[in-house]
């Protein structure tokens, strides 16, 4: 974990995989598997580590995850794993376009791309909301739908 701390390294821990995975392989033990892998991810916040959202989405025939969708329940073992709802969403944001040196992107600036999803809910208070968008923006630009 010190290594991790101090190279500076962002850490995706792509906790999708892992539950499909652990429930795929391993049966009965999969919770257990499953609840390390989430006191993995709090110990790393815990040390200060940049965490990002990811789910290492693919279609594998023993434990597939899908594009897109998969990425809401990723925030959702944020959560599980002690993240805020507000650090859950930068982690998919702005973490995660600072991480990829995107400074144009993951937070609404003056001429930042403008990629905004506009919601009905307030997302601190239920990250489901995520999942069903009233409006959605990308680059500036409303998307019919």
């Amino acid at each position: 974990m010190s290594r991790i701390v101090e190279t500076g390294t962002i850490v995706s821990p792509t906790l999708v995989m892992m539950r499909a995975i652990a429930d795929a392989r391993l049966g009965e033990h999969a919770d257990s598997a499953f609840a390390l892998a989430l006191s993995n991810v709090r110990a790393l916040q815990a040390a200060g580590v940049r965490i990002i959202a990811g789910t290492d989405a693919k279609e594998t025939p023993f434990a597939p995850v899908p594009h897109g969708a998969s990425l809401h329940d990723g925030l959702g073992y944020l959560l599980e794993a002690g993240m805020t709802a507000a650090e859950a969403i930068r982690s998919a944001t702005s973490v995660a376009a600072d991480a990829l040196e995107l400074s144009d992107r993951g937070r609404i600036v003056e001429g930042g791309r403008a990629d905004l999803l506009v919601l009905a809910t307030d997302p601190l208070a239920d990250l489901d909301g995520l999942r069903t968008p009233a409006e959605v923006w990308v680059s500036g630009a409303r998307l019919s739908r």
